[in-house]
């Protein structure tokens, strides 16, 4: 069975399609806010609990020498804050 760059492509983007849970851009939140909202936003983004995704946030800082805050810092300068209605 041959391969064509059109099922290649098309399987290509199925696959990104649901890696991306949301429909909108990648934004800070404004309501499930800690420091920055990062984690919360995120978590709207992926469609998970922004609980969990600050508990995975912060194990991943512990067991990389805490590199995640220095992550967390760009991400808080490059994510753009939502502007909710």
């Amino acid at each position: 069975m041959k391969r064509t760059a059109a099922s290649v492509n098309s399987k290509t983007r199925q696959r990104s399609n649901s890696i991306m849970a949301s429909d909108y851009p990648l934004r800070r939140s404004r309501r499930d806010v800690q420091i920055a909202g990062v984690c919360g936003g995120l978590a709207e983004f992926f469609g998970l609990d922004v609980t969990t995704v600050r508990v995975v946030y912060v194990l991943a800082s512990i067991f990389t020498a805490f590199a995640g805050v220095l992550i967390y810092i760009i991400l808080w300068m490059i994510i753009p804050e939502r502007e909710y209605d």
